[in-house]
């Protein structure tokens, strides 16, 4: 009866090892890998506004992890595109805005936003020199239409 007891205590331990080879040691799952891949996404998408929101709902101690400094390069430059592509259709607004989102992301960075500067600024110089050349067309255009209704007027 003893050899059936310790073959079968054998085949038990037998099993009871292989059962735990099945499982190997859990790795950490990063905690913010949903998070990040939400950003990613966002970025992905065109929609740096989204993007900036979920970076900034994360938690405080994502600040520290390498990721985010990455990820906030990342929406610092779709905000410069954002208002490259503003300032080349006109839209001073948009521009402006996103340009301070930029700078607001990466404030150690001037270098980011120097060339965008200089181009908001000479658009808004055209645009109001466009502006003074159209209300002089518009005093001129008055002041030939009161000049021809004088003109009419005299006998």
């Amino acid at each position: 009866m003893r050899p059936l007891s310790i073959r079968s205590l054998c085949a038990i331990a037998f099993a009871v090892t292989l059962s735990g080879c099945q499982f190997g040691p859990k790795t950490p799952q990063d905690p913010y890998a949903d998070d990040y891949a939400r950003v990613e996404q966002s970025l992905a998408a065109g929609r740096p506004g989204e993007a900036q929101i979920r970076l900034n709902a994360m938690p405080e101690a994502s600040r520290s992890d390498p990721r985010n400094a990455t990820f906030r390069q990342r929406l610092s430059d779709a905000y410069l595109q954002q208002g490259r592509r503003a300032l080349q259709a006109g839209d001073m607004d948009t521009a402006t805005k996103a340009l301070s989102h930029a700078r607001s992301l990466m404030p150690s960075a001037p270098a980011l936003t120097t060339g965008l500067d200089g181009a908001v600024e000479q658009a808004r110089n055209a645009q109001k020199a466009q502006q003074e050349a159209d209300r002089a067309r518009a005093d001129a255009e008055r002041a030939a239409a009161e000049a021809a209704e004088a003109a009419q007027s005299t006998p």
